[in-house]
């Protein structure tokens, strides 16, 4: 009688044990599968005309609080002879690429272009940077009157095409960046500053 009340108790004791194992892994498991969702990472994404999410071509961005620009269009490996250029060969491995670009002054009073135009750098793969001035059609590597050298109203735009002699490892990747006339680096380094406005250039 007392063997049959020992196995029981033993039985009652060990079912109880077990009992309370599966629900505190229960338990520890939905702890766990609470734990881990909160440490998933919120994903921020990238403002606009950062490095990160350039603007898309054919869009337009602010650069800085006076100036918008447009990137209307892009041609890469032009020859010198559509650009004018006779008798002056391209250095071996180097491209001339075409932007045209739209600038529209948002200031009060008048808007000098050349701080904009000066600002402007390309940039490829190799993180090297190609400025319009002086470029591909000496003196100067635009073509916006007067080389950019004049003011327009506020309100008013001006279009013109700039020209860039790029590394060919580079022209693939090209993107554009601009920044405000008042953030001018000088030389001109990467990474640049981060008022810069970036543009792709495909």
């Amino acid at each position: 009688m007392w063997r049959r009340r020992i196995v029981w108790t033993f039985t009652v004791v060990l079912a109880v044990l077990v009992g309370l194992g599966v629900i505190g892994e229960l338990v520890g498991s939905s702890t766990k599968k609470s734990g881990n969702s909160r440490k998933v990472p919120v994903s921020v994404a990238a403002v606009p005309g950062t490095a990160a999410r350039p603007i898309p071509l054919g869009s337009s961005a602010a650069i800085g609080v006076m100036w918008r620009m447009d990137v209307l269009w892009r041609k890469s490996n032009v020859s010198q002879a559509a650009l004018g250029v006779n008798g002056q060969r391209l250095p071996a491995g180097i491209k001339n690429n075409l932007v045209r670009i739209k600038l529209t002054y948002l200031g009060a009073g008048t808007g000098e272009i050349l701080p904009v135009v000066d600002n402007i750098e390309a940039v490829g793969a190799r993180h090297e940077l190609y400025g319009a001035d002086g470029a591909c059609n000496p003196p100067s590597g635009s073509d916006f009157p007067d080389g950019g050298v004049f003011s327009i109203r506020s309100g008013h735009s001006i279009v013109g095409t700039l020209c860039f002699e790029v590394a060919a490892g580079d022209a693939s990747s090209l993107e554009l960046y601009g920044l405000p006339p008042d953030a001018t680096p000088f030389p001109p380094s990467y990474p640049p500053p981060k008022s810069a406005v970036w543009f792709l250039l495909r």
